[in-house]
């Protein structure tokens, strides 16, 4: 979506923006809503003003954003997760359906690579039902995202697979990224900067007896990262094959909730969180959220995406 904010653009990307919304097929994606801030963000207000205007032209089936926290006490960044708790479950909600309200069509969250144990890990997707459940939203499934989850913190595919709600999935992501060296053990981060590993393709497979409500799949791939085109176009290949003839199931399975009891943190805890990771600080974080915040190397990947990815904006 913020792609669209920066005008003028290219003939050949805004004519092919132009056929697309023709027939329909506009899907949005967004990474700048901060669906975990509150309505009173200067920038969250900007941004649903110009996202209107986008949508003005371009007209979308839906809205999807990321879950995690991705701005707080003046600094925005990569989005990173915060403790699951009923608190985080109604701003969350609320913060939807105040911008489905604002744009007039279904918005959604897509899930995230980062946590911060297995235990987070399983409360993930409980967040998602419950947030978008009650607004008939959509949710993105990140294949990879989740393989990153299953293989950082050696978890069932299957079984995390099915813990989503895959009732509500309308669209999925597809990509390759990277393995991190940490003294605690490899890392995957979902870097978008690879060949899409065969596990990722397999969970996809699963995803697809499984998703009755899918509309769109999308293949990604970070601009500047392919050294050796032929493995793009194999992939692209290889998912047009697991596509071909593939028709929606009549139903989802029956969604596996978690039995991890939820955390009590107010979701005011994304300060902290944002200003630890700033300032690689674990401790202050966990003065904030006792106990969370379990694993070495997502901190490392926290403090990274924070530093790396960060910029000031305004309060």
């Amino acid at each position: 979506m913020e792609q669209a904010f920066r005008p003028p653009f290219p003939d050949d990307w805004t004519a092919a923006l132009d056929r697309a919304a023709a027939r329909g097929d506009v899907v949005a994606h967004a990474v700048m809503g901060n669906p975990y801030g509150r309505r009173d963000d200067p920038m969250t207000h900007d941004w649903l003003r110009r996202t209107r205007e986008v949508l003005a032209r371009w007209p979308a089936r839906w809205l999807t954003d990321h879950v995690g926290c991705s701005r707080a006490d003046g600094w925005n960044a990569a989005p990173l997760p915060l403790p699951v708790s009923p608190a985080l479950r109604d701003r969350v909600t609320d913060h939807l359906r105040w911008v489905q309200d604002g744009l007039g069509l279904p918005v959604g969250l897509e899930n995230l690579a980062l946590a911060v144990s297995a235990d987070d890990c399983r409360l993930q997707p409980d967040l998602l039902d419950a947030v978008l459940r009650p607004l008939d939203g959509v949710l993105l499934l990140d294949v990879h995202n989740l393989g990153c989850q299953v293989v950082n913190f050696d978890l069932d595919p299957l079984g995390m697979l099915e813990r989503h709600p895959l009732d509500l999935v309308r669209q999925i992501h597809v990509s390759g990224g990277s393995w991190m060296d940490h003294p605690a053990g490899r890392f995957r981060r979902d870097t978008h900067d690879d060949d899409v590993p065969d596990a990722v393709f397999e969970l996809l497979d699963l995803a697809l007896d499984r998703c009755p409500r899918l509309e769109v799949v999308v293949f990604e791939r970070i601009a500047g990262t392919v050294t050796d085109p032929a493995g793009v176009h194999a992939d692209v290949r290889r998912l047009q094959g697991i596509l071909e003839g593939r028709t929606p199931p009549p139903s989802a399975p029956r969604r596996q909730g978690s039995d991890v009891p939820w955390r009590t943190e107010d979701p005011g805890v994304r300060s902290a969180l944002v200003t630890a990771a700033r300032q690689d600080d674990r401790q202050a974080l966990e003065a904030a959220a006792p106990g969370w915040w379990t694993d070495a190397r997502a901190w490392e990947v926290a403090v990274d995406v924070t530093t790396r990815w960060g910029r000031a904006v305004p309060r």
